[in-house]
């Protein structure tokens, strides 16, 4: 079947929500015109089709987009508090009066993990941010938090899962498993780039942020440009949490 409009390829991913979202609550979609309704049993949200674009109150969706699409229909989907630090944007949110919670997440292509992060305010203002988490646990760890098409922060970590397991181990432990002491990075250095309060401020007012506040477009490309010394991996850190945890893991089979 062929969808020919923005409007087909929304309403055919509200019908289909359960494949897109797996476990997500049933749907409905209401057409005004232009206005959309968009209900579950959990919350509904009204928004205006400008072309290919879904307007709402927390922000904006490009709906031929399959993971804005599915960013979309998670505005009306349960979310839960969310406390830990992300980017900066934790510190921001609160000092702004703002409650940040988490939704359900979504894979796009096996690629990506998207996770929704919707801001509330008491006075009804919300804020729909994602991000996006590389799932390849093979090659590095990386994600990007974004504000429909704006990048606001991003975070890279250029350590795969074999290269964590290997720090992780004593000499000793190489030796027996190897024969030989392997190659490996004493020190692995996280590169980052948080939330700008002038891009959230830009948010705040309904403005798209000026791209010197978002997150370089040579990021990922060179993150060596924004290493962050703060956050370091180190095979010293590594080896004494296997330790610790072989530690535990004894205790309990003694017990």
């Amino acid at each position: 079947m062929t969808f020919n409009t923005p409007l087909d390829r929304f309403h055919a991913a509200v019908t289909a929500g359960a494949d897109l979202l797996p476990g997500a609550l049933p749907m409905t979609l209401d057409v005004q015109g232009d206005t959309l309704t968009l209900r579950s049993a959990a919350a509904a949200e009204t928004f205006t089709l400008e072309g290919q674009v879904l307007r709402g109150r927390g922000g904006t969706f490009d709906v031929l987009k399959r993971p804005q699409c599915a960013l979309a229909l998670m505005t009306v989907q349960p979310t839960a508090t969310h406390t830990r630090e992300h980017a900066q944007l934790t510190a921001l949110a609160t000092a702004h009066g703002f409650e940040l919670r988490t939704g359900r997440h979504a894979e796009w292509e096996h690629l990506w993990t998207v996770t929704p992060l919707h801001l509330r305010h008491p006075d009804g203002r919300v804020l729909w941010l994602a991000e996006y988490a590389a799932n390849d646990l093979f090659s590095s760890s990386s994600s990007v938090l974004c504000a429909g098409d704006h990048r606001l922060a991003a975070y890279h970590l250029p350590l795969d899962e074999d290269t964590r397991i290997l720090m992780a181990m004593s000499d000793a432990e190489l030796l027996t498993e190897f024969g030989a002491l392997p190659t490996l990075p004493e020190t692995v250095t996280a590169s980052t780039f948080g939330v700008r309060p002038e891009a959230f401020a830009a948010l705040l007012a309904g403005e798209a942020p000026a791209p010197e506040h978002l997150a370089p477009s040579d990021f990922f490309s060179h993150p060596q440009r924004y290493e962050n010394p703060a956050l370091r991996v180190t095979r010293a850190s590594l080896s004494a949490r296997g330790q610790a945890a072989q530690a535990t893991g004894d205790r309990a089979s003694v017990g």
